[in-house]
C-alpha cells in the first residue's frame, strides 16, 4: 500500500515507484532453499529497470520472473 501511495503522490512530478521482491536470496540470514545470489538479483533488478523504466510507473515485480499480483 506505501507503494501505491508514493506513487499517487509522485507521478505528477514523473517520479515512478517500485517493490521488488528480489528472490530467495543466498545470505548468512537466507533459508536453506534460497537459490539467487545477492549479485545476481542486483543484475536482474538493473536489466529490469532498464527495460520498463520508461512505460511503467508503478510495479510490484520479481524481476526477470514474475510481475507479483498487488
Amino acid at each position: 500500500m506505501l507503494t501505491a501511495c508514493l506513487h499517487r503522490e509522485l507521478r505528477t512530478q514523473g517520479i515512478a515507484v517500485y517493490a521488488v521482491h528480489p528472490g530467495r536470496l543466498r545470505t548468512a540470514m537466507g533459508s536453506a532453499d534460497a537459490d539467487v545470489e545477492a549479485s545476481e538479483a542486483a543484475a536482474r533488478l538493473l536489466g529490469w529497470l532498464d527495460r520498463n523504466r520508461d512505460s511503467k510507473q508503478i510495479a510490484y515485480t520479481e524481476p526477470d520472473r514474475d510481475e507479483l499480483p498487488w
